[in-house]
Formats: structure tokens, C-alpha cells, sequence
């Protein structure tokens, strides 16, 4: 017989010796029991767990806190912590805001748990309070990009709920693009010796038009024509340097001399948004408005000779005035002999230092109009 139904025996008992007489408090309590009353179940625990009746004080206990007895779910949690997940899990059972939240985040986390099956447990309107999940809820429908997400494991959840989160907060056109995860058990990632770099193999199929973003656990991120590599250490600014890359922007750091050869020699079929090259600091009138013609950010630069600086031989000195859009050096080919790299602003970008999370206005323009364009 169940230790719970020990007390429920004797005292029912009692009740049918007194049935002909005035109930007393305890009798008056004990019927409350029977009649599912929580506040006087959540008593009895308390009277149980007082006489050192620690095994009734828990199954009524428990049967309060069932039928949403606060108190005895706070009792349950202080006084029986080594089951404190599935208070944990009763607590949410009933609603309770805080318990919902925590045992959502830890879900996430849980391996056992799927994507799918996370998103039709929590995304329910009951939980609507969840704000921290409002962005998975409104998700655009219209899709510019579509991007598969890949992990190796449902513990990532996470990972890509947070993703999503930080695109929806960047400072680039990414609002647009549509998300989906991709569980690939088989995912295997190492670290190059060389550049630190992660680099996975996934048995995900790649189709050529889409985008894929693959969650490494170590190394640095990378990005290719179609595939992102983010570690567990790629934060929002080394996510939304990567994503430039895909809108079309360059790194305007030094290259490392193998990548600089191919990107400045022109080998590579990439046209950025953010640099042009040239293999002289100084041009005729006629080769700088060439230049100008070219320019990515041409609109935006009403005058072709706020490019350049003229010398007393008519020849023109690349480089603008620091306050304008123009030309400005980049590092990007210095590792590279008689090439030499422009970008538009004078200041520091997040192509530069990712660390810098505000993107200029010209930057997230020029991003949009390449989106539209495609």
C-alpha cells in the first residue's frame, strides 16, 4: 500500500465514527482533503512534514501543488531539492511564468528534444508571455534568402534560437531571410592547424542556391560562397561580419597572403561592394573618372574629384578628404606588392574590426540595393 494512503485509511475510518457528530477543524480539514482542496492539502504536508512524516508530507505535497498550489511547489523545491527538475516540470504543468520560462531554456539545451517538437510545446499562444521567443513567432513569411541551418546535435536549439534573435538585430537587410533547422548527426568539425579555422563536413545535400550556416563547437568562423562556419565562440558581431560577406562585402583587415594573391589580382569572380583596386596611388584625369564610373558606391559620391588630390604635374593623388565618401586606404592588399585597396569612409568598419557593431548608413544601403538588385 502507498505510504500516502496510509493517513488517508485511518482517517476515514474516523470519519465514519463521527459521522453522527459536529465535525471537528481536523475533520473539517481532512474532508477538504477528499474534496481536492489544495490550500488544505498544502496544511496537511505542512502538519505531516512538522511531525517528521516526511513521506505523507510529500504526497500531499504533491497533490496540492497538482492542483496549483503555489506554496506547496515552493514547499516541494525547498524541501526536496534532489527532485527539483520535476517540480520543475509540475510547476510548469500549472502555468507558472517563471517555472515556463526556465524549463523552455532548458529544453533547448536537451537532446532528447527536437526542434519540431520544442516549437509546438512552446510557440502555443498559452505561452505568448514567453517574450523572449516573439521573434520565432513572427517570422516573415516572405523570404529574400533561404538559409539551412545544420547541427549535430538538439542541444544546439539554442544556438539557433539565438541566431535568429541576433539577425532580426543587426544592423544589415537580413529581416527577410528565412531560417530552418537541420539536424545532421553524422557532422564533423576539426580545427586547421594552419588558420585555426573551423571546418566541418556535413552529409546535409548543398543545393547550390541556397545558404548554409553550420555550427562548429571550436575554431574561428569562415565564410564561402554559400556556407558559414560559426563556432561556439561567434558572437552577434562575428555573425553579422560573416553575413556581409554573403551581401558582398570585403574584409578590409590584411588578408592573409594566400587570399590576398587570388582577391587582389582580380582571380576571384567577386565584385564587392565595399573596396576597389588599383595597381597605381596616382591616375591621369581620364583613368580617375573611369574609376568613378565603377565605383560601388558611385551615387554617392557626386564629384569625381573628391576622389583624388591633383598635383602640380596634372596627375591625380588617390585618396579623399577624411569627412567625405570617396577613397580611402584599405589594408586589405597590403600583403600584396603594387596593389593597392580603396573603401568609401575614413573610419573604422565592422569589415575591419568586427568587434564594431554599428554599421554605417552607406554600408546598409549599399546592402539593400544589392538585394534588390539580385
Amino acid at each position: 500500500m502507498k505510504k500516502g494512503w496510509r493517513p488517508l485509511l485511518m482517517v476515514f475510518c474516523l470519519l465514519l465514527l463521527t459521522a453522527d457528530s459536529q465535525p471537528t477543524r481536523q475533520q473539517q480539514q481532512w474532508f477538504a482533503n477528499f474534496a481536492n482542496d489544495p490550500a488544505a492539502q498544502h496544511q496537511t504536508a505542512l502538519t505531516f512534514w512538522q511531525q517528521g512524516q516526511k513521506s505523507d508530507a510529500l504526497y500531499w505535497w504533491q497533490r496540492a501543488a497538482q492542483r496549483g498550489s503555489q506554496g506547496a511547489l515552493q514547499s516541494l523545491t525547498k524541501h526536496f531539492p534532489q527532485q527539483r527538475r520535476k517540480w520543475l516540470v509540475l510547476a510548469a504543468e500549472q502555468g507558472e511564468p517563471a517555472a515556463v520560462r526556465a524549463l523552455a531554456a532548458r529544453q533547448l539545451r536537451q537532446p532528447g528534444i527536437s526542434w519540431s517538437k520544442w516549437q509546438a510545446r512552446w510557440l502555443q499562444p498559452r505561452y505568448e508571455f514567453l517574450q523572449e521567443y516573439e521573434h520565432l513567432r513572427n517570422r516573415s513569411a516572405d523570404c529574400q534568402q533561404q538559409v539551412t541551418v545544420v547541427a549535430g546535435s538538439n542541444r544546439q536549439k539554442a544556438r539557433y534560437v539565438q541566431l535568429l534573435r541576433d539577425v532580426q538585430a543587426i544592423e544589415l537587410p537580413t529581416a527577410q531571410w528565412c531560417f530552418e533547422w537541420q539536424l545532421d548527426a553524422s557532422l564533423q568539425c576539426t580545427v586547421d592547424d594552419a588558420s585555426q579555422r573551423a571546418q566541418c563536413a556535413t552529409s546535409t545535400p548543398q543545393v547550390a542556391e541556397q545558404r548554409y550556416i553550420v555550427f562548429a563547437a571550436a575554431g574561428k568562423s569562415s565564410a564561402h560562397a554559400n556556407r558559414l562556419t560559426l563556432s561556439e565562440h561567434s558572437d552577434r558581431a562575428v555573425l553579422a561580419h560573416e553575413l556581409a560577406h554573403w551581401l558582398g562585402f570585403a574584409d578590409e583587415y590584411p588578408m592573409s597572403k594566400p587570399l590576398a594573391e587570388h582577391f587582389c589580382q582580380g582571380r576571384y569572380d567577386f565584385r564587392p561592394l565595399n573596396l576597389v583596386t588599383t595597381t597605381a596611388r596616382t591616375l591621369t584625369t581620364a583613368e580617375l573618372k573611369r574609376l568613378w564610373q565603377t565605383l560601388p558606391w558611385r551615387s554617392a559620391v557626386a564629384d569625381w574629384r573628391q576622389l583624388a588630390q591633383r598635383g602640380a604635374d596634372g596627375r591625380w593623388q588617390l585618396g579623399s578628404d577624411s569627412e567625405v565618401i570617396g577613397l580611402h586606404p584599405a589594408a586589405t592588399c597590403d600583403a600584396v606588392d603594387g596593389v593597392y585597396a580603396w573603401k568609401p569612409l575614413a573610419q573604422q568598419t565592422p569589415m575591419e574590426r568586427h568587434q564594431l557593431q554599428q554599421w554605417p548608413a552607406l554600408y546598409q544601403r549599399l546592402a539593400t540595393q544589392a538585394l534588390m538588385a539580385n
